[in-house]
């Protein structure tokens, strides 16, 4: 039986989650043994693992109480020295993802080594697993999985080098993002491949089904109900275009033809909430905050609304799709390769033109989402082909 690790930050809502529960729930456990080492316990969706996988001790280095965490990054020269990295790379640079890759890769460093070997070992995620992976594991194959654009979201390919010259092979999560790899990081072309991630349908229908909470609004069938569960993050989610799209919509007498509810929480909540003050818009926006079982809100829309500026191929649209929900999306890298535009959802231009053009044709010809919803229910979501490559992979065999 081969012993495999796989590596990620902590059990929370997510796109990244969802598609990790999907891949433990799809591992034959007669053919491996799996450790998962998270970063953090406890998270939210952590009781949803597999009763098969062996959940090890967090791996936070700092995870005494306050003080003790406080005294023990000021006392440590790394920990002030990789600040001061972060700092230059966010303030100087305007890089502020790449500072998130200084500090995570300080934390990583600052671990303790995995207690025992691996056959193969995985990690499930950018930043901190990434470095975990190739700084503190011992494995005769490791690998990094990648959910991110690295073109498009300003990560720097330089400060992962190091990391990914210990990797064996580098998954990318769409056909866009591997060539976007590729390009900026031609020394590991070699080693990087492309592999959807798996989304269960039976999951996903399951736990759409968990609950029937009501969306806030006025039910009306002359009303269009979009939900979007996303990080409330403006430089990556978009959100704020939507807001103004909705601006618009008001202003040319068209925004009552939507109710936009909002599912998620981020930096960028507070900012969100005020803009949706100051344009007039609270009886038509509707941000919940973050919510443990956020299907079943998705279940009950008219369509799902995604107006990121980049994406690597976000799982949320795979169970939009799942539930026979139509995505609105604007044209990240991936968009074309999960989305046939005008069968199964809808792509906009990818700017903030494009957004409110997408919502006022909706507005205008609201037919075309009972089409797409038709569409989506024809189709077959049980993805073979990935769960054998993604076998593959995780058995060594490619």
């Amino acid at each position: 039986m081969k012993k495999i690790l796989i590596i990620y930050t902590e059990m929370i809502i997510g796109g990244a989650t969802s598609a990790l529960l999907s891949l433990l729930h799809s591992l034959d456990y007669e053919k491996y043994s799996v450790d998962l080492q998270l970063y953090s316990n406890g998270g939210i969706r952590q009781g949803e693992i597999p009763k098969e996988v062996h959940i090890l001790p967090e791996a936070d280095p700092y995870t005494h109480g306050f003080w003790q965490k406080a005294a023990g990054k000021l006392l440590s020269p790394c920990y002030i020295g990789a600040k001061v990295r972060a700092v230059w790379q966010k303030s100087v640079k305007k890089r502020p993802l790449s500072a998130v890759q200084v500090m995570t890769c300080q934390a990583a460093k600052a671990g303790q080594k995995a207690q025992k070997s691996y056959d193969t070992a995985v990690s499930f995620l950018e930043f901190w697993p990434l470095y975990y992976l190739a700084f503190q594991v011992e494995a005769k194959r490791k690998v990094s999985w990648i959910h991110i654009d690295y073109k498009k979201s300003t990560l720097s390919v330089s400060l992962d080098e190091e990391a990914f010259a210990q990797c064996d092979k580098i998954v990318l999560v769409s056909k866009q993002c591997l060539d976007n790899f590729r390009e900026l990081c031609p020394k590991f072309a070699g080693k990087a491949v492309w592999t959807e991630n798996i989304v269960s349908p039976g999951l996903i229908r399951r736990a759409a089904g968990k609950a029937q909470p009501e969306l806030p609004g006025k039910a009306s069938p002359d009303v269009i109900r979009l939900v979007t569960v996303s990080r409330v993050d403006f430089s990556h989610k978009g959100l704020d275009r939507g807001i103004e799209a909705f601006r618009r919509l008001k202003e040319e007498g068209l925004a009552g033809r939507f109710q936009w509810v909002v599912i998620g929480d981020g930096d960028d909540l507070e900012a969100f909430q005020e803009m949706i003050s100051e344009n007039g818009l609270e009886s038509l926006i509707f941000p919940l905050g973050m919510k443990p079982e956020p299907l079943p809100y998705l279940k009950q829309a008219d369509a799902f609304f995604l107006p990121s500026r980049y994406e690597g191929k976000p799982i949320s649209v795979s169970e939009a799709q799942i539930l026979g929900v139509p995505p609105l999306v604007c044209a990240y890298e991936s968009a074309r390769e999960q989305i046939w535009d005008g069968i199964d959802g809808l792509v906009f231009e990818n700017s903030g033109k494009g957004v409110y053009e997408g919502l006022r044709r909706l507005a205008e010809q609201p037919e075309i989402l009972s089409a797409l919803g038709e569409n989506l229910l024809k189709r077959d979501f049980a993805d073979r082909e990935a769960i054998e490559a993604i076998d593959r992979i995780i058995g060594g065999t490619s």
